[in-house]
């Protein structure tokens, strides 16, 4: 027996009085026509369904009722017709009376009625005031069935298997639409499970900062000249003093072994501290070269400023300083704790504000002494652009913060 006429007996026997697999292939073939959206099934479980079996949108703006009129072992007999028109016309009366808005009725019947049985229901529809009618005869949902769109539904409600012809149709049809459901459920699984495991980690000790500066080019520091650059991650609703870790860069003088010894590499100062301890922790590291297209600084933070774990970053805020000749040479800057990227941005995405020289606010201070002509470089404060097609890892929060809100977003582990 060919495909066609496997599909079409199935149509006449198989279902039998299954009223509930009948509705919801016939709401799924009605989903396969583009001509009807919103597509809603009634009561397939049984119950007053107010006259219609599925309801729809036809063409994006007629209401359409539709009704359904399976026959059980159907045989196409004078009685099987009789029994087909019957149904439709108490079908319709059900319509106009429980949805006098409806304009478009779809009548499914596995009783095969010919085109001019067909035309003598729509002119009484018509007649009836509704304005369109439209049949899903027998033959129509065999070849809807039949074709790749509806293969999965005849063997899901027909129990019909697949030739391989039919495979290789069907997964030329939807093959890329597959890889392309599997790779995004892959994806939300992927970012379900960084989500579980930030959350775990947030429970764990706050042990590392830091701070990466990538440059527009790569650079000596005799081509940056003396730089700072000043990450406040800040516990803004605490009382004064405001708690705050400070992790601070800036550059350095630091010679490394070479048949040149006065051969000057690229080295970074860090300082980190808390304005509320004593307790701070300075380092002196290089770059071997002279050279460098980025530079990083921070380190272990561990019983250094107020916050215990990782999670305590939750809902704080960022108050980034570098000093102004700096920031014409970035080209982004990075922050990241225990391994997390907590905040990025590229120069294009922040807008600056004048940060004054360094002793006149507290946010504007340094944690060690500096020469007088150190002092005159004037800071910049690094904001967010509040309109951007980056990412939101920060997110502006006062005149002097980002905030860091990890219910909005997970941080990507590096490494």
């Amino acid at each position: 027996m060919d495909g066609g006429r496997t599909t079409e007996e199935r149509l006449k026997f198989y279902l039998g009085t299954d009223q509930t697999a009948i509705e919801r292939l016939c709401t799924a073939l009605l989903n396969l026509d583009r001509r009807f959206s919103n597509v809603r099934p009634g009561r397939p479980l049984g119950g007053r369904d107010g006259g219609k079996d599925i309801a729809a949108t036809f063409e994006r703006q007629a209401e359409a009722w539709a009704a359904v009129g399976f026959r059980h072992n159907v045989t196409d007999s004078p009685a099987d017709k009789r029994w087909a028109k019957g149904k439709f016309r108490a079908d319709l009366e059900r319509v106009l009376k429980g949805g006098p808005h409806v304009r478009v009725f779809v009548f499914f019947t596995n009783v095969d009625l010919t085109p001019g049985e067909l035309t003598e229901l729509e002119a009484h529809a018509a007649g009836k005031g509704m304005m369109r009618t439209e049949f899903f005869t027998r033959e129509r949902m065999r070849v809807s069935l039949d074709s790749p769109e509806g293969l999965a539904l005849r063997y899901q409600y027909l129990n019909i298997e697949l030739s391989t012809a039919e495979q290789a149709s069907f997964f030329a049809r939807f093959g890329e639409d597959f890889e392309a459901l599997v790779t995004k459920q892959q994806t939300i699984l992927e970012s379900r499970l960084a989500r579980l495991e930030f959350l775990q980690s947030c429970l764990m000790p706050l042990v590392n900062v830091q701070v990466i500066i990538e440059l527009r080019q790569p650079s000596s520091q005799s081509d940056l000249g003396h730089f700072r650059v000043k990450v406040m991650i800040v516990a803004q609703l605490a009382k004064d003093p405001i708690p705050a870790l400070w992790i601070c860069g800036r550059d350095d003088t630091l010679f490394f072994p070479s048949p040149d010894a006065t051969v000057q590499h690229f080295s970074i100062r860090t300082i980190l501290c808390s304005e509320n301890t004593e307790h701070r922790l300075i380092e002196i590291g290089g770059y071997p070269g002279e050279t460098v297209p980025r530079f990083e600084f921070g380190g272990h933070v561990h019983d250094i400023g107020p916050f215990r774990t990782l999670g305590d970053l939750h809902r704080r805020q960022l108050c980034v300083h570098v000093t102004k000749p700096l920031y014409g040479r970035m080209r982004s800057i990075a922050v990241i704790a225990n391994n997390y990227l907590i905040a990025c941005a590229n120069v294009e995405n922040i807008f600056l504000l004048d940060g004054g020289v360094s002793g006149q606010f507290i946010w504007r201070d340094w944690p060690e002494d500096l020469t007088e002509e150190e002092r005159q470089v004037p800071w910049v404060e690094l904001h967010q652009k509040s309109e951007s097609d980056q990412r939101v890892w920060f997110r502006p929060y006062t005149s002097l913060d980002w905030s860091l809100d990890f219910d909005v977003v997970t941080p990507k582990k590096i490494g």
